[in-house]
C-alpha cells in the first residue's frame, strides 16, 4: 500500500492542531484539501482516524497509533532531503528557523551574517509568530530550531519533546525618548512602571521579574499597556511619547545611535532568557548543526 507523504503531513497537522481549519492554514492549502487527504488516508487504512463533531476533532485509537509512525516517516524524509542537497561537498540545503521578536533583532541577524560569509549556498528561512505557532511547526518538523525565550514554551503540552540549549544572558535595558523623566538619577522600578510600556507579548520570565519588584494593584497602567508584536513599532511609540520599552543591551545601544533615544538601566535580575529549542528525536542536518554553533558563538560575544 503506497501512501503519499503529503497525506501524512496533513494528518500530522490535524492531529496536533485538532482542527481542519488550522491545519489548512498551517499547510497553506484549502480546508477541502485537508479533508480530502484525511478521507483518502482513512480509505487506504480501512479505518477512521478522527472522531469529528461540530466543535471538536479527536483522534481515534487508530489515529493515536498511526501518528508515531507518521512522524517517524516525516522526520526521516526531512533528514534525507537535507543530506541529499550536499553536492561536491558544497552545502546547498535550507535551514528553517523560528524566532521570537527580540532574538531576531540582533542575535539572529548577526549569526546569519557570519554564517552566510562561510556558507553562501545555504538558504536560511526565518519564521516568526506566536510561541504556539512556532512550537507546532517545530513538532511538525517544519523548523530545524527555534530561538526564543525559554519560558514561553514551558507550559505547552509538547514541551517534554523539546531539547533546550541555554544561551548566555544579556542585560535588558529600558529605551525611552531623550529627556524622559526616568532619565533622572535615583529612579526606582516603581517610577518606571508609572509610565505606559510597549512590548511584544511578555514572556512568563519577564512577567515574573516585574511581579517580584512591584505591586500589580499599584500600577497606574495595565502592564504592558501596548502589546505590539513588532519591536520596531514599539520603538516608534517610544519616539513619539512617554512610552517605555525594554530590549537587550546590544539592541538598545544600536537604537540609541539615534539622538532621539536614550536608555536606562533595569535591576540586575532583568536579563535575557533565550535558548535554542530543537526536537529531542530529530537529527539536525549538517548546515543546521553549523548554524547552531554560529548562534552560540554570537551570543557569547555580545
Amino acid at each position: 500500500m503506497a501512501i503519499d507523504i503529503r497525506l501524512l503531513k496533513h494528518f500530522d497537522a490535524v492531529f496536533r492542531l485538532r482542527s481542519f481549519v488550522k491545519a489548512a492554514e498551517e499547510q497553506s492549502v484549502t480546508q477541502s484539501a485537508i479533508t480530502k487527504s484525511i478521507k483518502l488516508l482513512e480509505t487506504k487504512l480501512g479505518d477512521v482516524l478522527f472522531d469529528r463533531t461540530t466543535n471538536r476533532v479527536t483522534p481515534t485509537d487508530t489515529g493515536e497509533r498511526l501518528i508515531v509512525h507518521a512522524r517517524d516517516v516525516i522526520a526521516s524524509l526531512h533528514v534525507f532531503e537535507q543530506q541529499s542537497t550536499r553536492v561536491h561537498n558544497i552545502e546547498t540545503g535550507c535551514i528553517n528557523i523560528g524566532s521570537g521578536p527580540y532574538p531576531l533583532q540582533k542575535l539572529l541577524t548577526k549569526a546569519i551574517y557570519s554564517f552566510s560569509k562561510k556558507h553562501k549556498f545555504v538558504q536560511i528561512i526565518i519564521h516568526t509568530g506566536s510561541p504556539n505557532v512556532l512550537l507546532s511547526k517545530l513538532i511538525a518538523r517544519q523548523l530545524d530550531m527555534v530561538i526564543s525565550d525559554i519560558s514561553k514554551f514551558e507550559t505547552m503540552s509538547f514541551f517534554e519533546q523539546i531539547s533546550i540549549h541555554t544561551l548566555p544572558v544579556e542585560p535588558l535595558m529600558i529605551v525611552h525618548r531623550k529627556g524622559h523623566p526616568i532619565a533622572q538619577a535615583n529612579v526606582t522600578m516603581a517610577d518606571m512602571l508609572s509610565y505606559p510600556w510597549a512590548l511584544p507579548k511578555s514572556s512568563p520570565h519577564f512577567t515574573r521579574l516585574v511581579s517580584a519588584v512591584t505591586n500589580k494593584d499599584a500600577l497606574a497602567f495595565p502592564f504592558p499597556q501596548y502589546l505590539v508584536e513588532v519591536p520596531s513599532a514599539c520603538i516608534e511609540l517610544v519616539r513619539r511619547s512617554d512610552v517605555l520599552t525594554s530590549v537587550p543591551k546590544s539592541h538598545a545601544i544600536d537604537i540609541c545611535q539615534d539622538p532621539n533615544f536614550a536608555m536606562s538601566i533595569l535591576p540586575p535580575a532583568f536579563q535575557t532568557n533565550d535558548g535554542i529549542h530543537t526536537l529531542k528525536d530529530k537529527t539536525l542536518g549538517p548546515a543546521a548543526k553549523e548554524f547552531h554553533k554560529h548562534i552560540e558563538t554570537t551570543a557569547q560575544n555580545r
